[in-house]
């Protein structure tokens, strides 16, 4: 299964594009997020599951970004401390939803079955 074009994050429509890996130092990273741009950059070329990893940190950077706490004067305005932040999450979320299926079947399942009772 392939990445989406585009997902809705917050208030914004973000545009999901695959890029060559020639873009990146791949010893740099391997995606970004421009909120200018409303687009979520991830290098072509990864496995599955470092391309899911890396969709998900790009997200959780865009969250991040929307929320606010990466602006100035905020916690994670020092770009190295959102960075740490948000390899954290990433890992973790993907390890827990790939070492737990059931776990995010029923995350899934009780979401659709909410918004079946709006």
């Amino acid at each position: 299964m392939d990445l989406p074009d585009k997902i809705k994050l917050g208030y914004q429509d973000i545009k999901i594009e695959k890029v060559k890996s020639d873009f990146f130092n791949p010893s740099d990273n391997s995606g970004t997020f421009s909120d200018l741009k409303s687009t979520l950059y991830i290098q072509e070329g990864l496995n599955r599951y470092e391309d899911i990893n890396v969709f998900i940190h790009e997200i959780l950077h865009g969250i991040l970004i929307q929320s606010g706490i990466c602006g100035k004067g905020q916690v994670l305005e020092d770009d190295h401390h959102a960075e740490l932040v948000t390899n954290l999450l990433a890992n973790g979320l993907v390890g827990l939803f790939r070492d737990n299926k059931p776990l995010l079947m029923l995350i899934y399942a009780s979401l659709h079955e909410f918004e079946e009772e709006q």
